[in-house]
Parts: C-alpha cells; structure tokens; sequence
C-alpha cells in the first residue's frame, strides 16, 4: 500500500534544521472514492473517521476505512 510506503519513508528521514536533528511520524486515514458517493462530504468523513482510529492506536500508523478495503477485494 503506498500510504503505509509513505508512511515508513517519513519515520526513516531524518531532518536537520539549525544544527538540529529530529525525526517526524505520521499517521494516515485512507479511503477510497465510492461510485455510489455523489459528494465529497462522505468520502472526507470516511478518512477522517480512519485517521482518528490511528491516532487513537498508538499513532505513527496507517488505518484504512474497511468497508472500502472489503469493496476492493
């Protein structure tokens, strides 16, 4: 999955900034468009709703909205 690709390019850079050097985590919500949505308003929900879950499971992770992970398979 490239968000979770994404995800462990940005835990492994290390940044360095005034002689300073720190590492950033991040935590992702991934959804994917659904042909039945006729707005954005659902699909934004459905990612926020997966970010939320990864924040509140330790951060530093990527979640997926399931209903769409079960709609692709």
């Amino acid at each position: 999955m490239q968000s979770e690709r994404l995800r462990e390019e940005v835990e492994a850079s290390v940044i360095k900034y005034d002689g300073v050097s720190f590492q950033m985590r991040v935590s992702l919500g991934v959804a994917a468009v659904r042909d039945d949505e006729t707005s954005c308003e659902r699909w934004f929900s459905r990612t926020d709703q997966a970010l939320y879950r990864a924040k509140q499971g330790g951060r530093n992770r990527t979640e997926v909205d399931q209903p769409a992970v079960e709609k692709l398979a």
